[in-house]
């Protein structure tokens, strides 16, 4: 039975991560609320650039006149 709790006791050990930098600046990245605002309006350029060079919808009228 000690052996059980031993060979549990390692893997329970094991299982567990370390975590490193990377791992905090990332979720440190990911709420800063100044960062994701810059995110965001990165986003909403880039959703802006498709519209800025798409071509105007020209519209054209021909009349026609009957003189006598």
């Amino acid at each position: 039975m000690r052996i059980f709790f031993v060979f549990l006791l390692i893997a329970a050990i094991k299982s567990l991560s370390a975590q490193t930098l990377d791992d905090y600046l990332k979720i440190a990245v990911e709420n800063n609320p100044g960062i994701r605002a810059k995110q965001a309006e990165f986003q909403a350029a880039l959703k802006r650039l498709p519209q800025v060079k798409a071509l105007p919808i020209r519209k054209s009228a021909f009349l026609f006149f009957r003189v006598r």
